[in-house]
């Protein structure tokens, strides 16, 4: 039985959103989403935005580097960006923050 191109595409799928789902699920509190904006369509591919609420995000932003938003104490923001270390850098002091590395702030 061979495998059609879009049900191995699905199955990437589903194995994207099950790994997803594993990191939402592992970080305690009420989650906020802030996706950079060329990440918006190929997320658009793994997941809709009411499965990410079903999965406890309660809010999506597009992430802004010139505009800052306010976090209540019980509030973890979730940042999505791409890996370009010129763009997105820790100053020294939150480098050295303690605690778990998706409460640390991300700067730009």
């Amino acid at each position: 039985m061979e495998l059609t191109l879009e049900k191995k595409l699905q199955g990437f799928q589903l194995v994207a959103q099950e790994k997803l789902q594993a990191i939402l699920c592992s970080i305690p509190g009420k989650k906020e989403l802030i996706l950079e904006p060329a990440l918006i369509k190929p997320l658009e591919h793994v997941c809709t935005a009411s499965w990410l609420k079903l999965k406890g995000i309660q809010r999506i932003y597009k992430h802004d580097a010139k505009q800052s938003l306010p976090r209540a104490a019980d509030e973890v923001h979730i940042y999505m960006i791409r890996s370009l270390l010129g763009t997105y850098s820790d100053p020294p002091a939150a480098a050295a923050a303690p605690g778990p590395w998706w409460r640390r702030p991300t700067y730009s």
